[in-house]
């Protein structure tokens, strides 16, 4: 009887009791021409908000790094007051190493747009073996907790997940991206 007590009280501690509403995402890298703003509504529903590198904002997404607890709050703080959105977790991808070790190359030029780095990683999710899973923190480093990563695979692991990609308005000059508003826009 201890046992079983023991081994719920493990599995509650893991599993959540509640079901959260939204979950969000920040994925950066170095090596990505942009930041990706994933939100999570009802566990069956994503939109993708993606962010221009070179969008003149007060930020670099190269120079976050996630145990940088300064700058990441710093980071997190600027998303939500120019945004209005909650980011609950931040992920940085090492695109270096994901390249390398999957034996898919990847340049920045060549992933330009959002569709293109879908496009890459559909080619490595074709390479991904069991030993790259048992290493994902040499691929990506974030502020997630184990029960984070397990919902996060549930989530996506459903057939009925609906997904929707909104860009920001902005001009480009001489290399600059200007934002024309602040909103994010449905790509239809």
């Amino acid at each position: 009887m201890k046992l079983k007590l023991l081994f719920l009280c493990l599995l509650l501690s893991i599993q959540p009791l509640q079901a959260k509403s939204n979950e969000s995402y920040l994925i950066v890298s170095k090596d990505m021409p942009f930041s990706i703003i994933a939100v999570i509504d009802n566990k069956e529903h994503v939109t993708m908000h993606i962010v221009p590198d070179q969008l003149i904002l007060p930020y670099k997404q190269s120079t976050i790094q996630v145990k940088d607890t300064k700058i990441t709050q710093q980071f997190k703080e600027l998303l939500e007051t120019t945004f209005h959105l909650s980011v609950n977790h931040i992920v940085q991808l090492n695109l270096k190493n994901i390249s390398e070790d999957m034996n898919v190359p990847y340049t920045k030029e060549k992933v330009s747009s959002f569709s293109s780095l879908c496009d890459y990683f559909k080619q490595v999710k074709d390479h991904v073996r069991i030993q790259n899973v048992l290493h994902y923190s040499d691929y990506l480093k974030s502020n997630m907790k184990i029960s984070d990563y397990y919902d996060l695979y549930k989530v996506f692991k459903k057939e009925n997940i609906k997904f929707d990609y909104s860009y920001l308005n902005y001009i480009i000059e001489e290399n600059f991206y200007l934002p024309l508003d602040l909103t994010f826009h449905k790509k239809d």
